[in-house]
């Protein structure tokens, strides 16, 4: 039987993110700073996480247990089209390939994400503003991760 979840999935994705080295805790002060549910207007380049909703797969016949995909969409937020698009393409790679069974430790939560799946590509926003030059582009997934302790 699962274990609730004590953080949210985008909570989690964000660990992840992170962890992979694909952006930064806004508290440390590094490049791509990585946000859950809300983004501040700077600095330019930026990744955010918010979710969505869940994929129910199915209720296994053995132990009765539902599977389910948490969902969550990712938006990069790049001060120009070519560092958005590179953003948004490295953090698409490294989901597709670097994602099988990685452990986390959030508080005092251990997680395991054991795989990521895209609901679609890469999608360009367009600009944030009109007149701007930062470009905003979204990747709609789905992750399956579980609650060890």
């Amino acid at each position: 039987m699962s274990l609730p979840l004590l953080h949210s999935p985008s909570d989690i994705i964000r660990a992840l993110v992170i962890d992979l080295g694909l952006g930064a805790d806004p508290d440390s002060g590094g490049q791509w700073p990585v946000y859950v549910a809300s983004e501040p207007s700077m600095p330019d380049n930026t990744i955010t996480l918010t979710d969505t909703t869940p994929q129910y797969d199915m209720r296994a016949m053995v132990d009765g247990e539902t599977s389910f995909h948490y969902a969550f969409q990712l938006r990069v937020r790049g001060s120009s089209h070519p560092v958005g698009q590179n953003k948004i393409d490295a953090v698409r790679v490294a989901l597709d390939e670097q994602i099988y069974a990685n452990a986390l430790t959030l508080d005092t939560a251990q997680y395991v994400v054991y795989n990521f799946a895209k609901s679609g590509g890469v999608l360009y926003l367009g600009t944030d503003v009109p007149n701007s030059k930062r470009s905003l582009f979204t990747l709609n997934g789905y992750i399956a991760l579980r609650r060890l302790a």
